[in-house]
């Protein structure tokens, strides 16, 4: 199987997600080329965090 059918495919795992070693990357800027246009490339004021967290696979220990 080629990787790209494997883009977005659903898969299921078992585990649990360790919250207790959460990363947060900020400031992360919403993009949105429509709106750039009409205003001619103005900052946009919505930011936010991209979260990161670790998830530990039950089966693989």
């Amino acid at each position: 199987m080629e990787l790209k059918n494997l883009e977005y495919r659903p898969v299921k795992v078992r585990g649990h997600f360790d919250h207790s070693k959460e990363l947060y990357m900020m400031p992360r800027t919403m993009v949105d080329p429509a709106r750039e246009a009409r205003e001619a490339g103005q900052p946009s004021v919505q930011s936010g965090a991209h979260v990161i967290t670790p998830f530990h696979c039950t089966d693989l220990g």
